[in-house]
């Protein structure tokens, strides 16, 4: 099973972007968080959704380097790298 890139910033974020918050564009998917979306019923959209939308609720994640973002009705967990993790639902 292969990631599929999404985004067209393809270089990786600097230590100011890093300190400065979260990525708000998708380098990708992890495996995980194509399972993740397929058992949930979660499509792509709703993910760029999240991660796009300006109105979204973010704190860290539960690991380093992380943050959970949500529009209230779904949320995702991207990393450093800008790669998805996991998703859910609210």
């Amino acid at each position: 099973q292969s990631t599929v890139v999404t985004s067209v910033k393809s270089e990786q974020l600097t230590s100011f972007e890093m300190m400065a918050g979260r990525p708000h564009y998708i380098a990708g998917y992890t495996d995980h968080a194509r399972q993740r979306m397929a058992q949930r019923h979660i499509h792509t959209g709703q993910v760029e959704h999240v991660i796009h939308a300006h109105n979204t609720r973010e704190r860290p994640g539960n690991s380093p380097g992380t943050w959970r973002v949500s529009d209230g009705k779904v949320w995702v967990v991207i990393n450093t790298n800008a790669y998805i993790v996991t998703v859910g639902k609210e």
